[in-house]
């Protein structure tokens, strides 16, 4: 639909008019499904973490983590992701990854992260590693994100020779979506 379509409309039973069915047979659902409101909220800040967030961060949520290929391509990883203490984030990968490499050319990064039951509850942090950890420390911070994830002591995956870093971000922008987000100004206005 073209930029001038509003922001409600119902997917028809069946699925998406352009897509047709979810490859699953699943319907495609429209955010009313989920019990939202037409259009929903942002709760935008500077660059801090509200309560909200720090839980998203302290469970045991998966995470996107997007990074940036040197030709200016998308990256993205389901990845475990941990607060660092008050105002930055953690996550681990190893040595010679693509996340790895990629982050130590272009240090901008992209997490983000929907609510499991409402799909449209989501939270987005944009930030810039502030440095890597490596060495016996990232192994110990892979094995307190495996006790968070998996209720484990240690992280038993550790291939022979790998070499893991651990990745602290600090975030830029923070932004917490419930709903359709709005159009920015200038867009399309939902009918009164």
């Amino acid at each position: 639909m073209g930029a001038g379509a509003g922001i409600r409309r119902r997917i028809p039973v069946g699925g998406c008019p352009a897509r047709g069915p979810v490859s699953d047979g699943r319907i495609p659902r429209p955010p009313e499904a989920f019990g939202l409101l037409t259009v929903g909220t942002v709760a935008e800040m500077t660059a801090t973490f509200d309560e909200a967030v720090r839980a998203r961060l302290q469970a045991p949520n998966i995470w996107y983590v997007g990074t940036v290929f040197a030709d200016g391509a998308p990256q993205v990883s389901p990845m475990w992701v941990d607060l660092e203490g008050e105002d930055e984030l953690t996550f681990n990968t190893s040595v010679g990854r693509v996340k790895e490499e990629n982050l130590r050319r272009d240090p901008r990064v992209y997490l983000s992260h929907a609510d499991a039951a409402d799909p449209f509850d989501r939270v987005q942090i944009s930030g810039e590693v502030v440095r890597f950890i490596e060495g016996q420390e990232a192994h110990d911070r892979m094995d307190r994100l495996a006790r968070k994830y998996l209720g484990s002591e240690r992280f038993e995956w550790i291939m022979p020779g790998e070499e893991r870093v651990a990745v602290i971000v600090r975030p830029v922008k923070v932004r917490h979506i419930v709903g359709v987000e709005r159009f920015r100004p200038g867009g399309p206005v939902p009918a009164s």
